[in-house]
């Protein structure tokens, strides 16, 4: 009887176990705003994270509450998924990743809210008057002039990764591009500019292009692979011929074909094509094209 008296009292407090709150499974002392690879900044630490005498800062700037808006949850996720993809299978060793999220004006808002706004609206001074959607900027080394993502295009893969190579020494994986290669372009259109003989420095380079293509239809029995490899060195012949210039028409030609190629454009030829078209986005990182919100 009495055995029976203990094991009702047992029952009765595991269903009241059961009935608790539960508490949120997060690692005490986190932000639950934290992601992996994204720095979570507030209006103080800002100014501690940037300018980097060395790093280039991304940061995406969002409302703190989604209001179950389906695309501004989307355009956050697809950041942060940008951001952890790139630290673990691109190359952004001289780039990292940060957000801050903006508290809408509250009489019981801790003190740290109302500096973020503050250092918001230094930022962009017309993101507390918008409808607040996540907006990404860069900011260059040694600098606090913000480079701002724009607005209407697409948050993805390929997008971002463009942008941010233009713009910092970045290298994402896209179809067609291959990193060894994204190195050299970056010599052969950046670092010659500094050179004091540009010719000679863009031969070297050529000459350093063909030896990597050697070297890597020895290690990989890839056409595919080659005919890549191929197709860089053949563009900085054309840059050699026709001029810096080349890339940016060559890129509206080919894009052109990608887009509006009808029904007689193979699948696999658009795809062959669209990989060309990533390759010569490795080169287009000269000072007048960085500008260009259009590319």
């Amino acid at each position: 009887m009495l055995t029976f008296f203990f094991l009702a009292i047992l029952l009765i407090a595991a269903e009241c176990q059961d009935k608790r709150p539960k508490r949120p499974n997060k690692m005490k002392g986190r932000d639950p705003l934290e992601r992996s690879s994204v720095l979570l900044l507030d209006g103080a630490t800002f100014t501690k994270v940037v300018p980097h005498h060395n790093l280039t800062t991304v940061v995406m700037i969002a409302g703190r509450a989604d209001e179950g808006d389906y695309g501004v949850i989307s355009m956050k996720e697809d950041y942060w998924a940008f951001a952890e993809q790139a630290e673990f299978g691109g190359n952004a060793d001289y780039v990292r990743f940060a957000h801050m999220f903006v508290e809408k004006p509250s009489s019981h808002e801790l003190p740290t809210a109302s500096e973020t706004r503050d250092a918001v609206a230094k930022i962009d001074p017309t993101f507390l008057s918008s409808r607040q959607h996540p907006r990404i900027y860069l900011f260059e080394p040694n600098t606090l002039e913000p480079i701002m993502y724009p607005q209407f295009q697409s948050i993805n893969v390929i997008a971002l990764a463009r942008w941010l190579s233009q713009r910092s020494k970045f290298y994402m994986g896209v179809p067609g591009t291959i990193q060894a290669f994204y190195w050299l372009a970056r010599k052969f259109v950046v670092d010659a500019k500094l050179a004091d003989d540009e010719d000679q420095f863009r031969s070297d380079v050529l000459a350093e292009a063909g030896e990597t293509l050697e070297a890597l239809m020895r290690e990989v029995s890839s056409e595919e692979y080659t005919e890549l490899g191929k197709y860089y060195l053949k563009t900085m012949e054309r840059v050699v011929e026709r001029g810096d210039d080349y890339i940016i028409e060559e890129v509206s030609r080919l894009e052109e074909l990608v887009s509006g190629g009808g029904p007689n454009l193979s699948q696999e030829k658009r795809q062959n094509l669209q990989k060309r078209v990533n390759i010569l986005h490795n080169f287009i990182t000269f000072p007048k094209i960085m500008q260009n919100d259009e590319l």
